[in-house]
């Protein structure tokens, strides 16, 4: 299907693609953030085309920040002209090492504002929104969390935050005074991680704060879901391939000399060249391992390991086994896919554990009664009490906080759209359907609308594909809920 492109994004959309490309507006959007010592609590900064703020946002741990940037257009009756609208955006997972936690003078703590930079398309196709955004008259807002890794509790607490701050720095610079909000129209959309935070914005803020968010490839029926899914695809693994990391603990996995420091393995390194993958050798010096490549994502060596297991001996029967079981059942349609969507579904889970563990307070995973089934029917050798896949119990102080942080209730406030691949290995389509049911049950059904795009990869969505579903949602508020975005097969398949 090929969808049309909505309202004004349609003729920008075109022109920019004529001029081979989007091009940053004078004095960038990518103007480096504020990491420098020292730094005052807001910064300002004006170019030919925009208002910049910078600043920082108190968590919700006691001296721990993160830091902001707000864009305005230049003139009152620019963004007037526009509806008065602001777009804040919520950023998916960072890693905690690539994002160390820096410090002020005074010793608070806080981490670098901007986009999450994504290793594949979806960060260009944000960029291009954004600029598009400022362009043409929204305020644009966007910050870092508080604390990276499982980052749900700080990532509401910053972004609900955020609305209110974006709001008053319009209301400061454009020299009108407001009972209440200045702005008309105040949307929330996130990718990923930023999906679960987009939807439970829209369960605990009140319309009249936030007006509508876009949760794009989201865990969006909740992260106990989400858990369970990481926690039964590592169980797996752990089970059809005993000799590389079966633990007797939920815990990451070490192999000799160091986590993620894959054994030479040529044969298994050539099938995975035949699949599609390229191996790039040797990480950064921080890293101290290798890393490797298929298609725009890169991981590091514990990944390429892990994907050396899946094909070692050219044989896939196992790979495929564990995709196929019902408790995962992962999205592949060749070989080359059937790794990539168990590598990159495990990578995370795997790489992310110790700070997950740590966050929730021990292990939230619970599969000490689940019955692992293929196509419905119960699968004997994986239920076997004995050589089965192995049983967790979790910590109740751990499933109590993923819960609380976050578990949808389906309680939505505001309108919500969603957009999500088909095809998506990391946080599995599925969540739609099970989200939509939560929503219908709390008699919210008309404030959802869901939207899809027939697409291989997590938050693998094109730019037009996002410009459409963000202008759909607008339109959609600004109605007063008449103008329902059409629901169901998105997709734009681009030249």
């Amino acid at each position: 299907m090929r969808a049309v492109f909505w309202g004004f994004f349609g003729g920008l959309i075109l022109t920019l693609a004529s001029c081979g490309g989007p091009t940053t507006p004078k004095g960038g959007l990518d103007y480096p953030p504020p990491t420098e010592e020292g730094l005052p609590a807001v910064r300002e900064l004006q170019t030919d085309t925009y208002k910049l703020y910078r600043g920082k946002i108190a968590g919700p741990t006691a001296g721990e920040y993160s830091s902001y940037e707000v864009y305005l257009p230049l003139d009152y009756a620019t963004w007037e002209k526009a509806g008065r609208r602001i777009a804040v955006y919520t950023h998916g997972y960072t890693d905690p090492i690539d994002f160390p936690v820096g410090g002020y003078a005074d010793g608070t703590k806080y981490l670098s504002a901007g986009r999450q930079p994504y290793p594949n398309e979806v960060n260009k196709a944000l960029q291009s929104l954004q600029q598009l955004l400022v362009i043409n008259g929204y305020a644009v807002a966007w910050s870092s969390y508080s604390s990276p890794g499982y980052a749900v509790q700080s990532g509401v607490d910053s972004t609900g935050k955020l609305v209110d701050i974006a709001d008053n720095h319009a209301k400061s610079f454009y020299t009108q005074a407001a009972a209440g909000f200045l702005s008309k129209t105040r949307v929330v959309l996130g990718h990923s991680l930023g999906g679960i935070i987009a939807a439970a914005i829209a369960e605990t803020q009140p319309a009249s704060r936030v007006s509508g968010v876009l949760a794009m490839c989201g865990p969006v029926n909740g992260m106990p879901d989400q858990v369970q899914f990481a926690g039964d695809l590592r169980a797996l693994y752990d089970y059809y391939f005993q000799s590389n990391y079966r633990s007797a603990a939920f815990h990451v996995p070490v192999r000799p000399g160091g986590e993620g420091q894959p054994a030479t393995n040529p044969a298994a390194d050539q099938k995975l060249r035949e699949l599609g993958w390229a191996i790039l050798g040797k990480g950064d010096a921080s890293r101290k391992d290798a890393f490797f490549e298929f298609g725009n994502y890169r991981y590091y060596g514990l990944a390429k390991a892990i994907a050396e297991a899946l094909v070692n001996g050219g044989d896939l029967s196992r790979a495929r086994a564990l995709a196929d079981t019902d408790q995962v059942s992962l999205p592949y349609s060749n070989d080359g896919e059937l790794v990539h969507s168990i590598v990159d579904a495990l990578f995370y889970p795997v790489r992310g554990a110790s700070n997950a563990l740590a966050t929730a307070g021990g292990s939230p995973f619970n599969n000490a009664s689940t019955t692992y089934t293929r196509s419905g029917v119960a699968d004997a050798e994986l239920n076997s009490p004995s050589g089965g896949v192995l049983r967790y119990a979790p910590a109740p102080a751990a499933a109590a906080y993923v819960a609380a942080n976050y578990d949808t209730t389906g309680e939505i406030n505001s309108y919500v759209l969603t957009l999500h691949t088909t095809g998506d290995p990391q946080v599995l389509f599925r969540h739609e359907a099970r989200y939509a049911a939560k929503v219908s049950a709390r008699g919210r059904g008309d404030r959802l609308a869901q939207q899809h795009v027939n697409r291989y990869g997590h938050c693998s969505m094109n730019f037009a594909e996002t410009a459409n579903a963000l202008s759909a949602l607008v339109t959609w508020i600004e109605s007063g809920g008449v103008k329902r975005p059409a629901t169901g097969d998105v997709t734009v398949n681009l030249p």
